[in-house]
Protein backbone atom coordinates (compact mmCIF):
# COMPACT_ATOMS: atom_id res chain seq x y z
CA UNK A 1 0.00 0.00 0.00
CA UNK A 2 2.70 2.23 -0.01
CA UNK A 3 2.09 5.28 -1.76
CA UNK A 4 3.76 7.38 -4.63
CA UNK A 5 2.87 10.90 -5.23
CA UNK A 6 1.42 11.97 -8.45
CA UNK A 7 2.52 15.57 -10.10
CA UNK A 8 0.74 16.62 -13.15
CA UNK A 9 3.26 17.75 -15.76
CA UNK A 10 1.79 16.42 -19.08
CA UNK A 11 -0.65 18.44 -20.60
CA UNK A 12 -3.39 15.62 -20.80
CA UNK A 13 -2.74 15.70 -17.01
CA UNK A 14 -4.55 19.08 -16.72
CA UNK A 15 -6.80 19.14 -19.34
CA UNK A 16 -9.63 18.43 -16.28
CA UNK A 17 -8.19 21.42 -14.42
CA UNK A 18 -7.83 23.42 -17.21
CA UNK A 19 -11.48 23.13 -18.19
CA UNK A 20 -12.07 25.04 -14.78
CA UNK A 21 -10.61 28.12 -15.30
CA UNK A 22 -11.50 28.42 -18.87
CA UNK A 23 -14.26 30.91 -17.66
CA UNK A 24 -11.30 33.26 -16.05
CA UNK A 25 -8.59 33.42 -18.11
CA UNK A 26 -9.55 37.44 -18.81
CA UNK A 27 -8.16 37.79 -15.44
CA UNK A 28 -11.26 38.37 -13.16
CA UNK A 29 -11.48 37.47 -9.80
CA UNK A 30 -10.67 33.74 -8.77
CA UNK A 31 -8.70 33.73 -12.10
CA UNK A 32 -6.35 30.42 -11.72
CA UNK A 33 -3.47 29.21 -14.49
CA UNK A 34 -2.81 26.27 -16.15
CA UNK A 35 0.76 26.43 -14.40
CA UNK A 36 -0.55 26.48 -11.20
CA UNK A 37 -2.56 23.24 -12.05
CA UNK A 38 0.64 21.41 -12.43
CA UNK A 39 1.31 21.24 -8.84
CA UNK A 40 -1.81 19.58 -8.56
CA UNK A 41 -0.97 16.85 -5.86
CA UNK A 42 -3.05 13.30 -6.15
CA UNK A 43 -3.95 11.53 -2.98
CA UNK A 44 -5.94 8.92 -4.24
CA UNK A 45 -5.81 7.95 -8.01
CA UNK A 46 -8.15 9.74 -10.02
CA UNK A 47 -10.24 10.96 -7.19
CA UNK A 48 -8.63 13.35 -4.99
CA UNK A 49 -5.99 15.97 -5.40
CA UNK A 50 -4.43 18.29 -2.86
CA UNK A 51 -3.41 21.78 -4.59
CA UNK A 52 -2.51 25.67 -3.18
CA UNK A 53 -4.34 28.53 -4.80
CA UNK A 54 -4.61 32.06 -4.66
CA UNK A 55 -8.61 32.13 -4.87
CA UNK A 56 -11.25 29.39 -5.08
CA UNK A 57 -11.62 28.33 -9.03
CA UNK A 58 -15.31 26.96 -9.96
CA UNK A 59 -16.69 23.82 -9.64
CA UNK A 60 -17.37 21.90 -12.97
CA UNK A 61 -19.08 19.40 -14.28
CA UNK A 62 -15.82 16.99 -13.73
CA UNK A 63 -13.75 18.92 -10.68
CA UNK A 64 -15.07 19.65 -7.71
CA UNK A 65 -13.54 22.19 -5.34
CA UNK A 66 -13.61 22.63 -1.91
CA UNK A 67 -11.17 24.42 1.26
CA UNK A 68 -11.58 23.38 4.79
CA UNK A 69 -12.29 26.60 7.31
CA UNK A 70 -8.95 26.25 9.82
CA UNK A 71 -10.10 27.18 13.06
CA UNK A 72 -7.31 27.22 15.83
CA UNK A 73 -6.99 29.63 18.96
CA UNK A 74 -3.03 30.24 19.60
CA UNK A 75 -1.86 30.91 22.98
CA UNK A 76 0.65 33.61 21.70
CA UNK A 77 2.66 32.79 18.48
CA UNK A 78 1.60 28.93 17.81
CA UNK A 79 -0.64 27.86 14.88
CA UNK A 80 -0.92 24.34 15.00
CA UNK A 81 -1.23 21.18 15.10
CA UNK A 82 -5.16 21.65 14.41
CA UNK A 83 -6.58 19.64 16.96
CA UNK A 84 -8.42 16.39 16.63
CA UNK A 85 -11.51 17.97 16.34
CA UNK A 86 -10.51 19.63 13.12
CA UNK A 87 -9.21 16.31 11.99
CA UNK A 88 -12.15 14.47 12.67
CA UNK A 89 -13.70 17.00 10.65
CA UNK A 90 -11.90 17.33 7.74
CA UNK A 91 -11.79 13.31 7.21
CA UNK A 92 -16.26 13.56 7.64
CA UNK A 93 -16.20 16.43 4.81
CA UNK A 94 -14.01 15.27 2.51
CA UNK A 95 -15.46 11.69 2.73
CA UNK A 96 -19.04 13.52 2.19
CA UNK A 97 -17.38 14.89 -1.16
CA UNK A 98 -16.22 11.64 -1.95
CA UNK A 99 -19.84 10.06 -2.20
CA UNK A 100 -20.91 13.32 -3.52
CA UNK A 101 -18.57 13.47 -6.25
CA UNK A 102 -17.61 9.83 -7.18
CA UNK A 103 -17.21 10.38 -10.77
CA UNK A 104 -14.98 13.65 -10.29
CA UNK A 105 -12.03 14.93 -9.31
CA UNK A 106 -12.36 16.16 -5.46
CA UNK A 107 -9.75 18.62 -5.19
CA UNK A 108 -8.93 20.34 -1.68
CA UNK A 109 -7.42 23.90 -2.08
CA UNK A 110 -5.48 25.79 0.79
CA UNK A 111 -4.15 29.18 0.35
CA UNK A 112 -0.66 30.31 -0.41
CA UNK A 113 -0.27 31.33 3.44
CA UNK A 114 2.24 29.97 5.10
CA UNK A 115 0.40 28.75 8.77
CA UNK A 116 -2.53 27.84 6.48
CA UNK A 117 -0.54 25.66 4.00
CA UNK A 118 0.81 23.39 6.73
CA UNK A 119 -2.07 22.70 8.55
CA UNK A 120 -3.60 21.89 5.14
CA UNK A 121 -1.16 19.69 4.70
CA UNK A 122 -1.51 18.19 7.91
CA UNK A 123 -5.09 17.80 7.64
CA UNK A 124 -4.50 15.73 4.14
CA UNK A 125 -1.74 14.03 5.72
CA UNK A 126 -3.98 12.77 8.88
CA UNK A 127 -6.54 11.63 6.46
CA UNK A 128 -4.15 9.14 4.89
CA UNK A 129 -2.82 8.00 8.15
CA UNK A 130 -6.39 7.48 10.00
CA UNK A 131 -8.85 6.71 7.13
CA UNK A 132 -6.46 5.16 4.53
CA UNK A 133 -4.07 3.31 6.84
CA UNK A 134 -1.10 4.98 5.55
CA UNK A 135 2.18 5.61 7.37
CA UNK A 136 3.28 9.02 8.70
CA UNK A 137 6.06 8.82 6.15
CA UNK A 138 3.72 7.44 3.01
CA UNK A 139 1.32 10.57 4.42
CA UNK A 140 3.37 12.83 4.11
CA UNK A 141 5.60 11.92 0.63
CA UNK A 142 3.73 13.55 -1.92
CA UNK A 143 4.44 16.95 -0.23
CA UNK A 144 8.07 15.99 0.69
CA UNK A 145 8.71 18.74 -2.42
CA UNK A 146 6.88 21.32 -2.02
CA UNK A 147 8.55 24.64 -2.71
CA UNK A 148 8.68 27.19 -0.22
CA UNK A 149 9.01 24.26 2.30
CA UNK A 150 6.28 24.08 5.12
CA UNK A 151 6.48 26.08 7.69
CA UNK A 152 7.37 24.04 11.13
CA UNK A 153 4.84 24.22 13.79
CA UNK A 154 5.86 26.21 17.38
CA UNK A 155 5.33 25.82 21.26
CA UNK A 156 2.57 28.08 22.82
CA UNK A 157 4.95 30.52 24.29
CA UNK A 158 5.64 34.26 23.05
CA UNK A 159 9.33 34.95 21.46
CA UNK A 160 11.35 33.07 18.69
CA UNK A 161 10.84 29.51 18.97
CA UNK A 162 14.11 27.40 19.80
CA UNK A 163 12.24 23.63 18.65
CA UNK A 164 10.94 22.60 14.98
CA UNK A 165 7.99 20.55 15.45
CA UNK A 166 7.26 19.56 11.29
CA UNK A 167 3.99 18.07 9.76
CA UNK A 168 5.93 14.71 9.00
CA UNK A 169 6.34 14.56 12.96
CA UNK A 170 3.09 14.76 13.88
CA UNK A 171 1.63 12.21 11.40
CA UNK A 172 4.30 9.82 12.64
CA UNK A 173 2.32 10.67 15.98
CA UNK A 174 -1.02 10.02 15.05
CA UNK A 175 -0.06 6.99 13.26
CA UNK A 176 1.81 5.23 15.95
CA UNK A 177 -1.15 6.51 18.18
CA UNK A 178 -3.46 4.85 15.97
CA UNK A 179 -1.64 1.58 15.55
CA UNK A 180 -2.17 1.30 19.64
CA UNK A 181 -5.74 2.43 19.61
CA UNK A 182 -5.48 5.63 20.48
CA UNK A 183 -6.53 7.63 17.74
CA UNK A 184 -9.95 6.31 15.81
CA UNK A 185 -12.16 7.84 13.57
CA UNK A 186 -14.45 5.01 14.60
CA UNK A 187 -15.08 5.69 18.58
CA UNK A 188 -13.66 9.46 18.91
CA UNK A 189 -16.78 11.79 19.87
CA UNK A 190 -16.45 15.36 18.93
CA UNK A 191 -18.86 16.72 21.11
CA UNK A 192 -17.18 15.40 24.24
CA UNK A 193 -14.26 16.37 23.06
CA UNK A 194 -15.55 19.92 22.60
CA UNK A 195 -17.37 20.25 25.43
CA UNK A 196 -15.05 18.96 28.31
CA UNK A 197 -12.07 21.25 26.95
CA UNK A 198 -13.80 24.13 27.52
CA UNK A 199 -12.43 25.19 31.15
CA UNK A 200 -16.16 26.19 32.84
CA UNK A 201 -16.46 22.71 31.77
CA UNK A 202 -13.50 20.74 33.17
CA UNK A 203 -10.44 21.67 30.40
CA UNK A 204 -9.56 18.05 30.31
CA UNK A 205 -8.42 16.12 27.25
CA UNK A 206 -7.57 12.03 26.65
CA UNK A 207 -4.05 12.42 26.10
CA UNK A 208 -3.60 8.29 26.43
CA UNK A 209 -7.53 6.96 26.35
CA UNK A 210 -7.95 5.70 29.88
CA UNK A 211 -5.37 5.97 30.76
CA UNK A 212 -3.79 9.38 31.00
CA UNK A 213 -6.31 12.57 31.12
CA UNK A 214 -4.39 16.00 31.22
CA UNK A 215 -6.47 18.95 32.78
CA UNK A 216 -6.12 22.37 34.09
CA UNK A 217 -5.59 23.01 38.11
CA UNK A 218 -8.89 23.13 40.38
CA UNK A 219 -9.04 26.32 42.57
CA UNK A 220 -11.23 26.52 45.85
CA UNK A 221 -12.71 28.87 45.49
CA UNK A 222 -12.79 29.12 41.74
CA UNK A 223 -11.44 31.52 39.79
CA UNK A 224 -14.29 33.80 38.11
CA UNK A 225 -14.61 36.06 35.26
CA UNK A 226 -14.09 40.35 36.79
CA UNK A 227 -17.09 41.12 34.93
CA UNK A 228 -19.54 38.95 34.70
CA UNK A 229 -19.08 36.74 37.73
CA UNK A 230 -19.15 33.27 36.05
CA UNK A 231 -16.65 30.80 36.88
CA UNK A 232 -13.69 30.08 34.77
CA UNK A 233 -12.32 27.02 36.90
CA UNK A 234 -13.58 24.22 38.96
CA UNK A 235 -12.95 23.27 42.30
CA UNK A 236 -11.74 19.88 43.29
CA UNK A 237 -15.70 18.67 44.14
CA UNK A 238 -16.61 19.29 40.44
CA UNK A 239 -14.23 16.89 39.46
CA UNK A 240 -15.54 13.79 40.91
CA UNK A 241 -18.85 12.93 38.95
CA UNK A 242 -16.34 13.84 36.20
CA UNK A 243 -13.89 11.52 37.09
CA UNK A 244 -15.45 8.48 38.49
CA UNK A 245 -17.57 7.41 36.00
CA UNK A 246 -14.27 7.52 33.44
CA UNK A 247 -12.19 5.06 35.66
CA UNK A 248 -9.76 7.83 37.13
CA UNK A 249 -8.79 6.78 40.45
CA UNK A 250 -5.07 8.81 40.73
CA UNK A 251 -4.48 12.34 40.72
CA UNK A 252 -1.45 14.04 40.58
CA UNK A 253 -0.75 17.89 41.07
CA UNK A 254 2.47 19.62 39.61
CA UNK A 255 2.23 23.01 40.28
CA UNK A 256 2.02 24.60 44.07
CA UNK A 257 -0.55 23.27 46.59
CA UNK A 258 -2.32 27.13 46.78
CA UNK A 259 -5.14 26.38 44.52
CA UNK A 260 -6.81 23.92 46.71
CA UNK A 261 -6.55 21.56 49.24
CA UNK A 262 -5.40 18.13 48.02
CA UNK A 263 -7.31 16.28 50.80
CA UNK A 264 -10.70 17.08 48.77
CA UNK A 265 -9.81 14.17 46.66
CA UNK A 266 -7.92 11.90 48.99
CA UNK A 267 -10.97 11.80 51.04
CA UNK A 268 -13.47 11.14 48.47
CA UNK A 269 -11.12 7.73 48.24
CA UNK A 270 -8.63 9.27 45.27
CA UNK A 271 -4.83 8.77 45.42
CA UNK A 272 -3.53 11.98 45.50
CA UNK A 273 -0.13 13.10 44.78
CA UNK A 274 1.52 16.20 44.61
CA UNK A 275 4.85 16.83 42.73
CA UNK A 276 5.78 20.15 42.33
CA UNK A 277 8.92 21.47 40.08
CA UNK A 278 8.85 24.90 38.63
CA UNK A 279 6.75 26.10 36.15
CA UNK A 280 8.22 25.84 32.55
CA UNK A 281 10.93 23.78 33.86
CA UNK A 282 12.18 20.12 33.61
CA UNK A 283 11.66 17.42 36.32
CA UNK A 284 14.39 16.62 37.85
CA UNK A 285 15.37 12.80 38.26
CA UNK A 286 13.64 12.15 40.90
CA UNK A 287 10.06 13.58 40.24
CA UNK A 288 10.46 11.70 36.91
CA UNK A 289 11.21 8.68 38.68
CA UNK A 290 8.43 8.86 41.25
CA UNK A 291 5.61 9.71 38.20
CA UNK A 292 6.74 6.80 36.25
CA UNK A 293 6.71 4.03 38.74
CA UNK A 294 3.05 5.65 40.19
CA UNK A 295 1.86 5.56 37.00
CA UNK A 296 2.69 1.82 36.61
CA UNK A 297 1.13 1.39 39.48
CA UNK A 298 -1.88 2.85 39.27
CA UNK A 299 -4.69 0.14 39.34
CA UNK A 300 -6.65 3.03 36.73
CA UNK A 301 -6.51 6.00 34.42
CA UNK A 302 -4.30 8.86 36.03
CA UNK A 303 -5.71 12.42 35.96
CA UNK A 304 -2.43 14.90 36.17
CA UNK A 305 -2.69 18.83 36.10
CA UNK A 306 -0.22 21.84 36.19
CA UNK A 307 -0.89 25.04 36.30
CA UNK A 308 -2.80 24.81 32.42
CA UNK A 309 -2.21 21.19 32.15
CA UNK A 310 -0.07 21.54 29.30
CA UNK A 311 4.02 22.56 29.74
CA UNK A 312 4.85 20.53 32.48
CA UNK A 313 1.69 17.84 32.51
CA UNK A 314 2.25 16.92 28.61
CA UNK A 315 6.08 16.35 29.62
CA UNK A 316 5.86 13.67 32.00
CA UNK A 317 3.01 11.98 30.13
CA UNK A 318 5.17 12.01 27.19
CA UNK A 319 8.17 10.48 29.13
CA UNK A 320 5.68 7.79 30.19
CA UNK A 321 4.63 6.89 26.75
CA UNK A 322 8.29 7.04 25.46
CA UNK A 323 9.46 4.63 27.61
CA UNK A 324 6.52 2.55 27.07
CA UNK A 325 5.45 2.72 23.82
CA UNK A 326 8.88 3.83 22.64
CA UNK A 327 7.63 7.34 20.72
CA UNK A 328 10.33 9.55 19.58
CA UNK A 329 10.32 12.76 21.19
CA UNK A 330 9.12 14.51 17.79
CA UNK A 331 6.32 12.11 17.77
CA UNK A 332 4.70 12.08 21.40
CA UNK A 333 4.92 16.01 20.89
CA UNK A 334 2.92 15.91 17.60
CA UNK A 335 0.53 13.60 18.98
CA UNK A 336 -0.10 15.10 22.20
CA UNK A 337 -0.28 18.88 20.50
CA UNK A 338 -3.31 16.84 18.34
CA UNK A 339 -4.92 15.71 21.63
CA UNK A 340 -4.22 19.29 23.71
CA UNK A 341 -3.38 21.87 21.72
CA UNK A 342 0.11 23.49 23.59
CA UNK A 343 1.68 20.66 25.17
CA UNK A 344 4.75 20.43 26.21
CA UNK A 345 6.82 23.99 26.22
CA UNK A 346 10.20 25.75 25.47
CA UNK A 347 13.11 23.67 26.78
CA UNK A 348 11.02 20.80 27.69
CA UNK A 349 10.71 19.93 23.99
CA UNK A 350 15.06 20.12 24.32
CA UNK A 351 14.66 17.75 27.29
CA UNK A 352 12.52 14.91 25.94
CA UNK A 353 14.82 15.00 22.83
CA UNK A 354 17.99 14.19 24.97
CA UNK A 355 15.80 11.70 26.95
CA UNK A 356 14.60 9.92 24.56
CA UNK A 357 17.49 7.22 23.96
CA UNK A 358 17.62 6.70 28.05
CA UNK A 359 13.48 6.20 28.24
CA UNK A 360 13.72 3.65 25.87
CA UNK A 361 16.37 1.57 27.69
CA UNK A 362 14.36 2.41 30.50
CA UNK A 363 10.74 0.57 29.04
CA UNK A 364 13.15 -2.22 27.50
CA UNK A 365 14.64 -3.11 30.51
CA UNK A 366 11.07 -2.67 32.31
CA UNK A 367 8.97 -4.62 29.47
CA UNK A 368 12.57 -7.58 29.83
CA UNK A 369 12.12 -7.21 33.66
CA UNK A 370 8.62 -7.86 33.80
CA UNK A 371 8.32 -10.27 30.75
CA UNK A 372 6.12 -7.88 28.71
CA UNK A 373 6.25 -6.82 25.00
CA UNK A 374 4.46 -3.54 23.97
CA UNK A 375 1.22 -5.58 22.44
CA UNK A 376 0.81 -7.49 25.88
CA UNK A 377 0.78 -3.50 27.27
CA UNK A 378 -1.73 -2.68 25.01
CA UNK A 379 -3.65 -5.70 25.63
CA UNK A 380 -3.33 -4.98 29.65
CA UNK A 381 -4.85 -1.92 28.84
CA UNK A 382 -7.15 -2.69 26.68
CA UNK A 383 -10.61 -2.19 28.28
CA UNK A 384 -9.19 1.53 28.84
CA UNK A 385 -7.19 2.10 26.22
CA UNK A 386 -10.09 1.26 23.47
CA UNK A 387 -13.28 2.25 24.81
CA UNK A 388 -14.26 3.57 28.42
CA UNK A 389 -14.27 1.40 31.40
CA UNK A 390 -17.00 1.34 34.12
CA UNK A 391 -16.24 4.11 37.10
CA UNK A 392 -15.17 1.89 40.52
CA UNK A 393 -17.80 1.41 42.84
CA UNK A 394 -19.11 4.47 45.19
CA UNK A 395 -19.81 4.47 48.76
CA UNK A 396 -23.59 5.37 48.57
CA UNK A 397 -23.09 8.20 51.12
CA UNK A 398 -20.27 9.25 48.66
CA UNK A 399 -23.06 9.59 46.19
CA UNK A 400 -25.12 12.19 45.96
CA UNK A 401 -21.34 14.53 46.15
CA UNK A 402 -19.82 12.50 43.08
CA UNK A 403 -23.60 13.25 40.84
CA UNK A 404 -23.03 16.48 38.15
CA UNK A 405 -26.14 18.55 39.45
CA UNK A 406 -24.57 21.74 37.64
CA UNK A 407 -27.13 23.32 35.22
CA UNK A 408 -26.70 23.28 31.59
CA UNK A 409 -23.70 20.79 32.03
CA UNK A 410 -23.83 20.62 27.82
CA UNK A 411 -25.41 21.81 25.23
CA UNK A 412 -28.99 21.06 24.16
CA UNK A 413 -29.09 18.43 21.76
CA UNK A 414 -25.58 16.81 22.53
CA UNK A 415 -25.38 13.49 23.65
CA UNK A 416 -24.40 12.44 27.22
CA UNK A 417 -20.99 11.21 27.76
CA UNK A 418 -20.40 7.34 26.31
CA UNK A 419 -19.68 5.25 29.83
CA UNK A 420 -20.45 1.89 30.35
CA UNK A 421 -18.89 -1.72 29.33
CA UNK A 422 -16.34 -1.37 26.24
CA UNK A 423 -18.23 -2.46 22.62
CA UNK A 424 -17.32 -5.92 22.10
CA UNK A 425 -16.00 -4.84 18.50
CA UNK A 426 -13.59 -2.83 20.13
CA UNK A 427 -12.09 -5.71 22.34
CA UNK A 428 -12.10 -7.69 19.20
CA UNK A 429 -10.00 -5.41 17.68
CA UNK A 430 -7.65 -4.91 20.57
CA UNK A 431 -6.84 -8.73 20.24
CA UNK A 432 -6.26 -8.49 16.52
CA UNK A 433 -4.13 -5.58 17.41
CA UNK A 434 -2.17 -7.27 20.01
CA UNK A 435 -1.49 -10.04 17.80
CA UNK A 436 0.34 -8.20 14.85
CA UNK A 437 2.04 -5.93 16.96
CA UNK A 438 3.59 -9.30 19.02
CA UNK A 439 4.59 -10.53 15.70
CA UNK A 440 6.01 -6.92 14.37
CA UNK A 441 7.57 -6.65 17.79
CA UNK A 442 9.41 -9.69 17.74
CA UNK A 443 10.99 -9.30 14.23
CA UNK A 444 12.16 -5.78 14.48
CA UNK A 445 11.13 -4.19 18.17
CA UNK A 446 12.22 -0.60 16.67
CA UNK A 447 11.25 -0.47 13.94
CA UNK A 448 7.96 1.03 13.91
CA UNK A 449 7.67 1.27 9.57
CA UNK A 450 8.20 -2.86 9.61
CA UNK A 451 5.47 -2.94 12.74
CA UNK A 452 3.34 -1.09 10.46
CA UNK A 453 4.18 -3.16 7.02
CA UNK A 454 3.21 -6.38 9.33
CA UNK A 455 -0.04 -5.33 10.38
CA UNK A 456 -3.25 -7.02 8.89
CA UNK A 457 -5.52 -5.69 6.84
CA UNK A 458 -7.63 -5.23 9.29
CA UNK A 459 -5.55 -2.63 10.77
CA UNK A 460 -4.62 -1.57 7.77
CA UNK A 461 -7.24 -0.87 5.51
CA UNK A 462 -5.01 0.44 2.94
CA UNK A 463 -2.96 -2.82 2.63
CA UNK A 464 -5.91 -4.27 0.66
CA UNK A 465 -4.74 -2.41 -2.58
CA UNK A 466 -3.76 1.27 -3.47
CA UNK A 467 -6.48 4.20 -3.11
CA UNK A 468 -8.40 1.37 -0.90
CA UNK A 469 -10.41 3.32 2.24
CA UNK A 470 -12.32 2.52 5.32
CA UNK A 471 -15.91 3.80 6.65
CA UNK A 472 -16.24 4.98 9.82
CA UNK A 473 -19.77 5.02 10.39
CA UNK A 474 -19.84 8.07 13.06
CA UNK A 475 -18.71 10.24 10.21
CA UNK A 476 -22.26 10.47 9.49
CA UNK A 477 -23.67 14.09 10.48
CA UNK A 478 -25.87 13.64 13.65
CA UNK A 479 -29.80 13.53 13.58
Amino acid sequence: FFFVSTFFSAPRDIQWLEASSRCNRSGGAGMVTADEFQDAIEIEKGHVYFLCLRSEPPSTGSVHFFTFLQHYEPFFADFGPLNMASVYRFCRVLRAKKEEFPDRKVVYWCSHTAPQRANAVYLMGAYQVLVLGRSGEDAFAPFAGLYPPLLPFRDAQCGPSSFNLTVLDCLKGLRRAKLLGWADLETFDVDEYEFYERPEHGDFNWLVPGRFMAFSSPHDPPIRDPQTGAPLTMTPQEYFPLFRPRNVTTVVRLNGKATYDGRKFSDFGFAHHHLYFDDGSNPPDAILKEFLELSEAAPAAVAVHCKAGLGRTGTLIACYIMKHFRFSATEAIGYLRIQRPGSVLGGQQHFLKEMEARLWRMGDAYRKAHRFSIAELVRLGAVSLAGWAKGAPLDPALHALTVDTRPNVRPQGTRAPPVGPVQSALLTRSRVLEKSLNTALSEAPNNIQTLSRLLPALQDPAAAGPGASVGFHRLAPRA
